[in-house]
C-alpha cells in the first residue's frame, strides 16, 4: 500500500508523529512546520494533512504580508488558528543610537505600522465564515525594529551596553524612545476608522504588546479591536509611566478611557496590563492624572460600566479608583453584571487623584490607610452584590514585587468567604463587613466566612492567575 493510499486516520497518526523532533527538547516544544512541508508532495490527503498543521500557527512582517493573500488560499484558510504578526520598522544607524527619536522618525514608524495593520486587516476582510476555523482565529501583534536593542543578541547587546560604559558613542539604549507613541494615521483620503482598517469577523482573541521597549498609543489598540465585531478575546499590554510629560500621560489615559466605548460587545474576557510604576521614594506625592481636578477617573468608569457584558476582567499594574467598581450614575440605574466569574485587579497603590492608599510610617508607607481602603472596599461590595455568578474577586496592592495587602472574595455553592491580608493588620469596619455579608446572602443564600491575615509579608495563591 502506497502511502498515497492510506486511509486518513493513519495519515493524520504518521504525520502526527513527524512533528516529533529527533533531538531532545523542552518539554512542549512542536517541531517547526517547515519540518513536514516536503511531505506535503505525497498526495492530496498527505497536503492536506500536512497543511492544517504548517498554516496552524503563521508568522507574518509587512514583507511576508505581500504573498499572504496568494498563499493563503481559501482552503487553507480553515486551517489558520492564530496569526503573529510582527510589524518591522526601519532599520537605524548608530548615528540614531544617541538621540532621542524626532517628530520625522515617529510619522515614518507610524505609517508603516499603519500600513501593516491596514494590508493584514484587508486580507482577512475577505474571508467567509464557513472558511474560517470553528473557534476563530487568534491576532497577536508586537513591533520592532531590527536595530533596536532588544532585537539584538545576547553578545551584541552586551556588546553595545559595554561600549556605552566605555566612553564609546552616545547611545540611549531604549530611552531612544522615550515620548515616543506608535499611532494609527489617517491619510487625506481616509478620514474616519471605517476608512482606516477593514471589518474582520474572522478574529476571535487578540493579544497586542504596546507596552515596550517601544510603546503603542493605547487607544490605536482599541483602533484595532473596535473593528473584530466577533472578538471574545482581549489582552492588552500598555504603557503608563510616562515621568517627563504629564500632559502626554493624561492625554493618552483619557484618550483611551473614550475609545473603551468602541470595543466590541461580542468580548467576553479582557486581560489588561496598563503598566504604572509607583515612585520608589514614598515621601514623594504623586501628580494628579484625572483629567479634571476634582472629577472621577475616566477609564475607571468606563472599564467598569463596560465590564457588565464581561464573564471574566483581568487588571495589571493599573492606576485605578474606586469609581471603576462603582460611581455616582449607579445610584439611580443600577449596575449588573449577569455573567462575571472573576475579576483580578492588581492595582498601584496610590489613586489618580495622586493620593497614597497607604500611610507613611517613617520612611516607607506600610499601613493601610483606613479611609481610601474602606471606600475601595465599600464600593467593591456594592457592585459585588449584583454580581450572582462570581465565584472569585481579588485586589491587591503590590509594593516592590511582593503584595503587603490584599483581598480575596471566593464562593462555592455551600460557602462564600472573604479574606483580608495586610501588615500591619488591617480590618475594614463594620460598615463594609455588613455590605459584604449581604453580598453571600443576597447572591448564595448563605452567610459569609471572614478571616484575617497578618504576616511580615503575604505571598498570596490566586488561582486565576
Amino acid at each position: 500500500m502506497s502511502p498515497a493510499t492510506l486511509p486518513s486516520e493513519v495519515t493524520s497518526f504518521i504525520i502526527s508523529h513527524l512533528l516529533v523532533p529527533d533531538d531532545p527538547q523542552p518539554a512542549g516544544y512542536i517541531q517547526k512546520p517547515t519540518r513536514i512541508a516536503m511531505y506535503a508532495t505525497v498526495s492530496k490527503e498527505w497536503q492536506k494533512s500536512v497543511e492544517r498543521h504548517t498554516f496552524s500557527n503563521l508568522y507574518l512582517t509587512p514583507t511576508r504580508l505581500q504573498e499572504f493573500g496568494r498563499i493563503v488560499e481559501r482552503k487553507r484558510q480553515k486551517y489558520v488558528r492564530r496569526i503573529n504578526l510582527d510589524v518591522v520598522l526601519d532599520a537605524y544607524d548608530e548615528v540614531a543610537f544617541g538621540r532621542y527619536e524626532s517628530d520625522e522618525d515617529q510619522e515614518r514608524n507610524n505609517q508603516v505600522f499603519t500600513r501593516t495593520l491596514q494590508q493584514l486587516f484587508k486580507s482577512l476582510s475577505s474571508w467567509e465564515d464557513d472558511d474560517v476555523a470553528d473557534l476563530g482565529v487568534s491576532l497577536s501583534v508586537k513591533v520592532h525594529s531590527p536595530s533596536d536593542l532588544s532585537c539584538l543578541g545576547q553578545m551584541d547587546a552586551r556588546a553595545r551596553r559595554r561600549r556605552r560604559l566605555i566612553g564609546g558613542p552616545k547611545d540611549l539604549l531604549n530611552r531612544r524612545f522615550d515620548r515616543s507613541y506608535l499611532r494609527f494615521v489617517c491619510s487625506q483620503t481616509a478620514g474616519d476608522i471605517n476608512h482606516l482598517l477593514h471589518l474582520v469577523p474572522a478574529i476571535s482573541e487578540m493579544d497586542i504588546n504596546g507596552s515596550g521597549p517601544r510603546h503603542t498609543w493605547p487607544a490605536s489598540c482599541s483602533t484595532i479591536a473596535s473593528r473584530t465585531p466577533q472578538l471574545r478575546s482581549l489582552k492588552l499590554r500598555l504603557w503608563d509611566n510616562e515621568r517627563n510629560d504629564l500632559e502626554l500621560r493624561k492625554g493618552a489615559r483619557n484618550e483611551f478611557a473614550n475609545s473603551i466605548k468602541s470595543w466590541p460587545p461580542s468580548i467576553q474576557k479582557v486581560d489588561l496590563s496598563y503598566y504604572n510604576l509607583p515612585p520608589q521614594d514614598q515621601s514623594f506625592m504623586p501628580p494628579n492624572i484625572l483629567s479634571e481636578p476634582n472629577s472621577g477617573d475616566l477609564i475607571s468608569t468606563n472599564l467598569g460600566k463596560f465590564s457588565q457584558q464581561l464573564t471574566e476582567l483581568n487588571l495589571d499594574d493599573i492606576t485605578i479608583g474606586a469609581d471603576f467598581f462603582w460611581n455616582s450614575s449607579f445610584d439611580s440605574l443600577a449596575p449588573h453584571w449577569p455573567h462575571f466569574t472573576s475579576l483580578t485587579v492588581n492595582y498601584n497603590p496610590i489613586t489618580p487623584a495622586g493620593q497614597w492608599l497607604r500611610e507613611r510610617d517613617n520612611f516607607f508607607r506600610h499601613k493601610a490607610s483606613p479611609e481610601h481602603m474602606n471606600n475601595l472596599y465599600t464600593a467593591a461590595g456594592k457592585a459585588a452584590s449584583f454580581m450572582p455568578a462570581l465565584k472569585e474577586l481579588w485586589l491587591s496592592a503590590e509594593f516592590g514585587g511582593y503584595c503587603p495587602h490584599w483581598f480575596s472574595y471566593k464562593t462555592s455553592p455551600t460557602n462564600a468567604c472573604a479574606t483580608w491580608c495586610s501588615t500591619p493588620e488591617f480590618k475594614p469596619n463594620e460598615s463594609v463587613l455588613r455590605i459584604w455579608r449581604d453580598v453571600s446572602r443576597k447572591n448564595l443564600g448563605i452567610d459569609l466566612e471572614i478571616k484575617y491575615i497578618n504576616e511580615r509579608i503575604c505571598f498570596p495563591t490566586n488561582s486565576s492567575s
